[in-house]
């Protein structure tokens, strides 16, 4: 039993001294437990929330899930912003300082304009896929010139303000993966036990583990297109989210819920694809954590796929 324990406290130690030295006095990154802990309390709450709430009335959220979700795509559009500006323009001052200028106009164009009529709100969805198309074309063709690799990408472990402040952004990517789990207690407080699915259970999870090893070894570097295209994805869904909150007349209107599953499939084959080309070229960035992704990829393409065919397709046959 002494040996098993000083395994465990050997293994513990080799996880705490490889670790990135920057990241290692932000909250919950120094050491595995922490974390470990949320899990495993969220596995609790999963198992013994639907129990509590059996013999229960469902809760009215709906004013705090309207603030939660658009809190969220607030949240989800400024690290999109921070990875753009910080990782695209990179080396480029003049256009770092304009784009720092409009922060919060940029913000401003990712809200729709929900609280208008119905006509407002369907214009302003379509206002805000429009913008951030926009952004996003001119992000890529400006990384391009910035000479930001696709191909590989190291880490830059410097302190420099620059390497710093994507560093953080990383943090900010597993933070808001703790705050996620919030959607599971609402699913329960609700009494939407059917939305509990192993596919959200294990999304949610794992989804904290994979981004924690991210912050504590690789807080930077090609890590930035996971974070690009997630944060771009979690914008449009916390929208629809937001603005399915706010009641069931909203919902003839949210026709295009379907595509978000296409656009969480269409994410994870392109990390697929990024990661699996960095297994065949030589690169100063983990072999390990690009394996990591690109198996872990595979179960949500997996188990996603699953959810898009029983939810819609097989429907559908059996209209």
């Amino acid at each position: 039993m002494a040996s098993v324990w000083q395994s465990v406290l050997s293994a513990h130690q080799r996880i705490v001294d490889n670790g990135d030295k920057r990241t290692d006095p932000w909250l919950l990154i120094y050491s595995p437990v922490p974390v470990s802990i949320i899990i495993l309390l969220y596995l609790c709450v999963v198992w013994a929330g639907p129990r509590l709430m059996k013999d229960r009335q469902p809760v009215d959220l709906k004013v705090i899930l309207i603030i939660y979700n658009f809190a969220m795509v607030g949240l989800s559009a400024y690290m999109f912003y921070e990875v753009c500006l910080y990782c695209f323009l990179r080396g480029k001052p003049t256009m770092v300082e304009m784009f720092r200028f409009q922060h919060f106009q940029f913000l401003l164009l990712l809200f729709p304009p929900f609280f208008l009529d119905i006509r407002g709100c369907i214009g302003g969805v379509f206002f805000h896929s429009v913008i951030v198309w926009i952004f996003i074309s001119q992000f890529l063709v400006t990384s391009w010139l910035s000479n930001y690799s696709y191909l590989c990408q190291p880490v830059d472990y410097s302190s420099s303000p620059l390497a710093i402040r994507m560093a953080k952004v990383c943090w900010w990517f597993f933070f808001s993966k703790v705050i996620e789990l919030s959607d599971t207690i609402f699913f329960i407080l609700r009494k939407k036990s059917n939305q509990l699915t192993f596919l959200h259970v294990y999304h949610h999870a794992t989804m904290i583990l994979n981004w924690w090893a991210g912050v504590k070894y690789v807080a930077g570097g090609q890590s930035f297109f996971i974070g690009l295209l997630n944060t771009f994805v979690h914008t449009v869904m916390y929208s629809y989210y937001g603005l399915a909150a706010i009641g069931p007349h909203m919902q003839k209107y949210l026709w295009w819920k379907r595509y978000l599953t296409s656009l969480q499939l269409v994410q994870f084959v392109l990390f697929i694809l990024y990661t699996g080309q960095k297994l065949l070229v030589e690169c100063d960035f983990p072999t390990s954590m690009n394996i990591l992704v690109f198996c872990y990829c595979i179960t949500l393409i997996i188990l996603f796929s699953n959810f898009y065919y029983q939810s819609y397709l097989n429907k559908k046959k059996q209209k």
